[in-house]
């Protein structure tokens, strides 16, 4: 008697496995772009498509979520472009924030350099004399937690 009741046990997880598994299988991911103007690739994003009962718990859970901090454009200055040996950076502090760090990547995203300047500089420098031609990013991170990409070629 105890067997055939483990046995039915077993049966009914490997039901609700299954099903759940099935279930899934429903779903669908896509991977979503924004772009700006000039047509350079702005943002990526993960899209999943969930069933109609899985949504509506999306739903409640996206308004519960705390709201994004809006996002102040910096203003930035970048010369010249292409490069050659140096890129040379001018920030304003005209909105009370400041660049926390400067970080440089390849176009495939690998992190090359980390540059952490002080909080009362408005000016870099950044040496490009080592770096293989192509084409790289900049980002610069700000203070209130926004931030600018830039691409740059090297000659």
């Amino acid at each position: 008697m105890k067997d055939t009741k483990l046995t039915k046990t077993i049966q009914h997880i490997l039901l609700i496995f299954t099903l759940s598994i099935c279930l899934s299988a429903f779903s669908q991911h896509k991977i979503g772009f924004t772009y700006d103007t000039a047509g350079n690739q702005t943002k990526q994003h993960f899209i999943v498509t969930k069933l109609a009962s899985q949504q509506a718990a999306v739903a409640q859970a996206t308004t519960a979520e705390k709201p994004e901090a809006p996002i102040v454009q910096q203003h930035l200055d970048y010369y010249p472009n292409p490069v050659e040996n140096q890129l040379s950076l001018n920030w304003s502090k005209s909105t009370g924030t400041h660049i926390v760090s400067l970080q440089i990547f390849t176009v495939g995203y690998k992190l090359i350099k980390t540059i952490t300047p002080a909080k009362t500089q408005q000016q870099t420098t950044l040496q490009f004399n080592n770096y293989a031609q192509g084409i790289y990013l900049v980002k610069a991170l700000f203070s209130n937690g926004s931030y600018q990409t830039f691409k740059i070629i090297k000659k």
